[in-house]
Protein backbone atom coordinates (compact mmCIF):
# COMPACT_ATOMS: atom_id res chain seq x y z
CA UNK A 1 0.00 0.00 0.00
CA UNK A 2 1.08 3.42 -1.00
CA UNK A 3 0.66 6.64 0.74
CA UNK A 4 0.95 9.65 -1.45
CA UNK A 5 1.14 13.22 -0.10
CA UNK A 6 -2.90 14.18 -0.92
CA UNK A 7 -3.75 11.48 1.88
CA UNK A 8 -1.01 11.97 4.08
CA UNK A 9 -2.00 15.77 4.28
CA UNK A 10 -6.19 14.48 5.34
CA UNK A 11 -4.43 12.13 7.89
CA UNK A 12 -2.88 15.39 9.51
CA UNK A 13 -5.70 17.78 8.66
CA UNK A 14 -8.12 14.78 10.77
CA UNK A 15 -5.31 14.42 13.44
CA UNK A 16 -5.07 18.17 14.02
CA UNK A 17 -8.93 18.91 14.35
CA UNK A 18 -8.72 16.08 17.02
CA UNK A 19 -5.90 17.97 18.78
CA UNK A 20 -7.74 21.06 19.07
CA UNK A 21 -11.20 19.60 19.83
CA UNK A 22 -9.86 18.28 22.61
CA UNK A 23 -7.68 21.18 23.59
CA UNK A 24 -11.01 23.18 23.39
CA UNK A 25 -12.52 20.76 25.82
CA UNK A 26 -9.65 21.45 28.50
CA UNK A 27 -9.93 24.95 28.27
CA UNK A 28 -13.09 25.35 29.14
CA UNK A 29 -14.37 25.63 32.90
CA UNK A 30 -16.42 22.85 34.03
CA UNK A 31 -20.17 23.36 34.96
CA UNK A 32 -19.37 20.47 37.12
CA UNK A 33 -18.96 21.86 41.15
CA UNK A 34 -16.15 19.73 43.00
CA UNK A 35 -17.46 18.17 46.05
CA UNK A 36 -15.94 16.25 48.76
CA UNK A 37 -17.25 13.57 50.81
CA UNK A 38 -15.65 12.31 53.68
CA UNK A 39 -16.36 8.20 55.16
CA UNK A 40 -17.78 8.62 58.88
CA UNK A 41 -14.52 7.10 60.66
CA UNK A 42 -12.69 10.64 58.17
CA UNK A 43 -15.86 12.51 59.82
CA UNK A 44 -15.39 11.15 63.01
CA UNK A 45 -11.35 11.81 63.11
CA UNK A 46 -12.14 15.69 61.89
CA UNK A 47 -14.49 15.82 64.99
CA UNK A 48 -12.13 15.01 67.89
CA UNK A 49 -9.36 16.91 66.43
CA UNK A 50 -11.91 20.02 66.80
CA UNK A 51 -12.54 18.26 70.56
CA UNK A 52 -8.85 18.20 71.15
CA UNK A 53 -7.85 21.55 69.87
CA UNK A 54 -10.41 23.58 72.08
CA UNK A 55 -9.47 21.37 75.18
CA UNK A 56 -7.18 23.65 77.29
CA UNK A 57 -3.47 23.50 77.98
CA UNK A 58 -2.13 20.75 79.65
CA UNK A 59 -0.36 22.05 83.01
CA UNK A 60 2.62 20.24 82.65
CA UNK A 61 4.48 22.18 85.87
CA UNK A 62 1.23 19.82 87.82
CA UNK A 63 1.98 16.76 85.85
CA UNK A 64 5.63 16.84 86.57
CA UNK A 65 5.31 17.42 90.21
CA UNK A 66 2.58 14.72 90.25
CA UNK A 67 4.75 12.20 88.93
CA UNK A 68 7.77 12.89 91.16
CA UNK A 69 5.53 12.25 94.35
CA UNK A 70 4.35 8.56 92.28
CA UNK A 71 8.04 7.61 91.91
CA UNK A 72 9.14 8.72 95.57
CA UNK A 73 5.75 7.22 96.32
CA UNK A 74 5.49 10.20 98.83
CA UNK A 75 1.48 10.51 98.33
CA UNK A 76 -0.49 12.52 100.97
CA UNK A 77 -3.65 10.52 100.40
CA UNK A 78 -6.11 11.41 103.35
CA UNK A 79 -9.73 11.64 103.48
CA UNK A 80 -9.69 15.29 104.17
CA UNK A 81 -7.52 15.85 100.61
CA UNK A 82 -9.73 13.55 98.74
CA UNK A 83 -12.42 15.50 100.10
CA UNK A 84 -11.09 18.69 99.20
CA UNK A 85 -10.01 17.38 95.25
CA UNK A 86 -13.96 16.17 94.85
CA UNK A 87 -15.09 19.73 96.11
CA UNK A 88 -12.58 21.42 93.74
CA UNK A 89 -13.71 18.97 90.93
CA UNK A 90 -17.17 19.71 91.56
CA UNK A 91 -16.84 24.20 91.75
CA UNK A 92 -14.09 24.62 89.21
CA UNK A 93 -11.37 25.38 91.30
Amino acid sequence: MQINNTQLNKILKIQQTKIREVANKTDKPSAEVDQLSLSQTASEIQGIKQFISELPPVRQDRIAAARKKLEQNNREVTGENIASAMISSLTGE
